[in-house]
C-alpha cells in the first residue's frame, strides 16, 4: 500500500481519483472504473443485424463466401480491435511505476486522472509526493542481472506470477475468486455458444417459416419452438436427399453408351455431364 504524503487539501476527498488497480500485463496496465454494460448495447445491436443480416449482400475473396451475417460479425469486433489500438495510448499505471520505483512518474500518471475525472488543472491535484510503507520497503524489486537466460527469465516470471496469484485461492478470497470464476466462465460459454450459433438459428427459422407458409398448416411460427424447428427442417432436409438419391439411380439406370475410338465413355441424359473410364 502506498501513501500520499504532504496534502494540501485533506477534507475534500470526492473530488480525487480512484484508481482501481486489477492487473498488469506486459508491463501495461490500466487505472480502471468499476464497469458495466450500458442499456442502449443489445438494441443498438439488434438494430444493426436486422438492418444488415437481410441484405443479399455476397462477395467471394479467397474462396470464402462473404455475406452479410459476416459482415454483421466483423462490425461487431470493431470495439474490441479499435479498444486494443487505444490502450497502446495509455500511459502506465500508477501501481506498476510505484512497484519500479518511478514514484514522480506514478504521480503525474495520477494528476491527468484527476484532471480527466474533474476537470481541473493537474497542478491542483492535493496529493504532492508518494512514498512507500515501511513495511514495503524492502520489497522493492531489484533490476534483474544481465547474464541471465531467456529461459531463466521465463520461468522466474511464471513462478512470480503464480506468487501473486496464489493469495486469490485463500482464504477470504477464495469465495469471491470461485464466483467471480464461475460468472466470467458461464458468460463466455454462452456468449460464444449463442454468437456462433445465431447465423444458423436466423435460417432455420427463415427456412422453416417458407416451409410453413408453402404447406396447408395454419399453425403460426410463434406457436413452434426452436427444437421443433430444427426436427422438421433436418426431416425435409433428408426426405430432399433421398429423393435426390433415387433421382440419381433412375437417371444412371436410363444411361446409354457411345463408344470412343481409344475407350468407352457413358454418357448421361445430360448433354454437359460426362464420365470418362479409361479402357
Amino acid at each position: 500500500m502506498y501513501l500520499p504524503i504532504e496534502s494540501s487539501e485533506t477534507s475534500n476527498h470526492q473530488d480525487w481519483p480512484t484508481p482501481i488497480i486489477l492487473n498488469r500485463r506486459v508491463g501495461r496496465a490500466s487505472y480502471d472504473v468499476p464497469t458495466r454494460r450500458s442499456p442502449l448495447r443489445p438494441v443498438l445491436l439488434t438494430r444493426l443485424a436486422w438492418l444488415i443480416i437481410p441484405q443479399a449482400w455476397s462477395w467471394t475473396v479467397f474462396n470464402m463466401t462473404f455475406n452479410s451475417w459476416r459482415l454483421y460479425v466483423a462490425l461487431c469486433t470493431l470495439p474490441s480491435l479499435m479498444a486494443g489500438i487505444l490502450i497502446s495510448f495509455y500511459d502506465e499505471s500508477p501501481k506498476f511505476l510505484l512497484s519500479r520505483g518511478h514514484s514522480e512518474e506514478a504521480l503525474h500518471v495520477l494528476r491527468k486522472i484527476y484532471a480527466v475525472n474533474t476537470g481541473r488543472h493537474p497542478d491542483t491535484y492535493p496529493v504532492k509526493a508518494i512514498t512507500f510503507e515501511k513495511s514495503q520497503v524492502s520489497q522493492k524489486p531489484t533490476p534483474p542481472p544481465t547474464n541471465t537466460t531467456l529461459a531463466k527469465q521465463i520461468v522466474d516470471l511464471i513462478v512470480s506470477g503464480c506468487k501473486q496469484a496464489t493469495p486469490l485461492f485463500k482464504a477470504p478470497h477464495l469465495t469471491s475468486a470461485a464466483l467471480v470464476f464461475s460468472i466470467q466462465f458461464g458468460s463466455l460459454l454462452s456468449m460464444n455458444t449463442i454468437r456462433l450459433w445465431m447465423p444458423q438459428l436466423f435460417f432455420i427459422m427463415e427456412d422453416f417459416s417458407k416451409l410453413q407458409a408453402a404447406s396447408v398448416d395454419d399453425h403460426s411460427l410463434n406457436s413452434y419452438s426452436i427444437c421443433e424447428m430444427l426436427a422438421y427442417t433436418d426431416n425435409i432436409a433428408a426426405v430432399a436427399a433421398a429423393n435426390r438419391s433415387l433421382s440419381a439411380l433412375s437417371r444412371a439406370d436410363t444411361c446409354t453408351v457411345k463408344r470412343h475410338p481409344r475407350r468407352p465413355i457413358v454418357r448421361t441424359p445430360d448433354e454437359h455431364n460426362y464420365f470418362a473410364f479409361q479402357a
